[in-house]
């Protein structure tokens, strides 16, 4: 009977992201150019292709009781250790490891969980899409869309605490290092997250939410380096269909000259010390479709998948006239559509 209790509380799963992928064309982050095969530019040139493991993940869940329960995920991927190797090879790292206390009381229920966890805004977005076995939402791979900036991570260091009322509203709020689940602490700030998400209906979802995090802070003048963001959205999350889009504003402020930053501004014994404060301003549309015809039609578990995606890096004149950056404004566009079969829920 023990052994029965035991495993009635224990669930252990495995989740794979494994596929074979060609590229063809130009495969860059960087802005303002246009996709010729011409020499020297050509970031992906023919029979470039590749079986891949992009992600590997091992999941533990055990109940310790009606109220705690714990989690232990352990994930993998490609990578150098240490930076010097000559090769990459995969490696398992830490991705949840949190015990967490739940409680219902009818009306109200309340969760509070500490340790590696899951940040709100981004673990959310993933739940109500779906469409994470694809690719990750771009608040999470927002460097692609607004010229190389992170704004959050989908796994942190740090406390959660969720308060539901009459299943219709949630608040969310965590706190925590920041830098997220592969770097190490490196200053006593910390981030901050909230949210609110409404649910009328099970299927319709509307939220807000927001995030702020000081980064670095300067000598005596006080001057601090931020990254935040802050946004709406709305979903509709059925068996059927999944469709919804997020409307994200982050805001990146530095601490510019000074060789503190950069050596080339220590002259002989002399260093230059002038922190001028640049906030820039950027912008993100994420919007999915997920459709399932199974759920409607067993026979034929068909899945057609669609994304639209918009970035803006705003200009600005906050900085000294010689940055590369001064003035100007950026814009990234991406479409994407899908077909699969679903052979297995």
């Amino acid at each position: 009977e023990a052994i029965r209790d035991l495993y009635k509380r224990l669930k252990i799963g495995v989740q794979l992201f494994i596929d074979w992928q060609g590229l063809w064309g130009h495969e860059s982050n960087t802005f303002d150019r246009v996709a010729l095969f011409e020499r020297g530019q050509d970031a992906s040139p023919k029979n470039n292709n590749a079986f891949r493991i992009q992600r590997a993940f091992l999941d533990v869940r055990y109940q310790i009781s009606d109220i705690f329960s714990v989690r232990l995920t352990s994930d993998a991927d490609v990578s150098v250790t240490p930076a010097a190797a000559s090769n990459a090879a995969f490696h398992l790292f830490l991705k949840y490891a949190f015990i967490e206390a739940k409680k219902d009381f009818g009306p109200v229920w309340f969760s509070l969980a500490g340790g590696m966890i899951e940040t709100p805004v981004l673990g959310y977005i993933n739940k109500i899409s779906d469409y994470r076995w694809i690719a990750q939402n771009y608040l999470q791979q927002s460097r692609s869309v607004i010229n190389n900036q992170i704004i959050d991570f989908d796994a942190d260091l740090g406390i959660r605490g969720s308060l539901g009322i009459m299943k219709y509203v949630t608040l969310t709020g965590a706190f925590t290092n920041g830098g997220g689940f592969k770097a190490d602490e490196s200053n006593s700030y910390k981030a901050v997250t909230y949210m609110m998400s409404i649910t009328p209906v099970k299927e319709l979802h509307f939220f807000g939410y927001g995030r702020n995090e000081i980064t670095a802070k300067y000598d005596y003048t006080g001057k601090k380096a931020r990254r935040e963001y802050y946004g709406y959205g709305v979903a509709y999350s059925s068996e059927l269909v999944k469709i919804g889009a997020v409307h994200a504003f982050p805001y990146v402020q530095t601490v510019g000259v000074a060789s503190k930053f950069d050596p080339s501004f220590i002259y002989g014994t002399n260093e230059i010390y002038i922190y001028p404060v640049q906030r820039r301003g950027y912008m993100i549309i994420d919007s999915w479709l997920h459709l399932n015809l199974g759920a409607v039609a067993p026979a034929a578990p068909l899945i057609l998948t669609g994304r639209f995606v918009y970035g803006i890096q705003r200009r600005t004149y906050q900085k000294y006239i010689t940055d590369t950056e001064c003035g100007k404004q950026r814009q990234s566009f991406l479409y994407a559509a899908g077909i699969g079969w679903r052979l297995s829920k």
